[in-house]
């Protein structure tokens, strides 16, 4: 996370002459590999619930075990906004420090553009926090989660076009200035992945009302 505003410099070799559209696409970049860190730190916020018997202490704490899955997912939600705000206020200031480009003028441009990666960023990360629910297993979630963004979800994209409906994939094209044919428009693509974000939800609190950890 703390990388990501690097990234926005030293992603790519900086052209000559510097375009809005050109700092965007870098920030854009910068955000989905920078995903990863937030992706580490909410899996091993929820993993910690499944080693030793910290799981029982919590329902023993609170027996309500929807609200415990919400209460978590709550806190993960949270967290996951505080770090998305710091790294945008650093990233826009960093680039309109480096490129000398006034991105603060056009502010409202700019959020605009990376309001849906933002979303998508959420989603995907609570995704993945409440698969580890599901597997009780949070090595296994970070190993899939991370593969899937550095490069296994676009493997199987070159097998077939249904995997673009994987909720990474889905929501590629928020992280794009101009948006690609390959993947579903912006909305519809952060649709998709909202939807399979009820369905794991709904999914993870039955195992979870129904898992004996006495």
């Amino acid at each position: 996370i703390i990388l990501v505003p690097l990234f926005v410099i030293f992603l790519h070799e900086t052209p000559s002459y510097i375009t809005e559209d050109y700092v965007l696409t870098q920030i854009l970049e910068s955000f989905y590999l920078g995903q990863a860190g937030i992706i580490i730190i909410i899996i091993l916020f929820i993993g910690q619930e499944f080693t030793g018997s910290s799981l029982r202490t919590s329902f023993l704490t609170c027996p309500n075990r929807l609200k415990f899955i919400i209460c978590k997912l709550a806190i993960v939600l949270c967290m996951e906004i505080v770090l998305l705000v710091a790294v945008i206020s650093l990233c826009i200031l960093i680039a309109q420090g480096y490129y000398n480009i006034n991105l603060l003028s056009n502010i409202k441009h700019v959020l605009t553009i990376l309001f849906p990666a933002c979303i998508s960023i959420l989603t995907f990360a609570l995704l993945s926090g409440i698969f580890v629910f599901i597997s009780q297993s949070f090595i296994l979630i970070l190993g899939i989660s991370l593969s899937l963004l550095l490069g296994l979800g676009q493997m199987l994209l070159q097998f077939s076009s249904f995997f673009r409906n994987l909720p990474l994939l889905a929501s590629m094209n928020c992280f794009y200035t101009h948006p690609l044919s390959l993947y579903y428009p912006v909305w519809q693509g952060l649709g998709i992945q909202i939807v399979w974000l009820l369905i794991v939800f709904v999914f993870a609190t039955l195992i979870l009302i129904g898992r004996n950890v006495g």
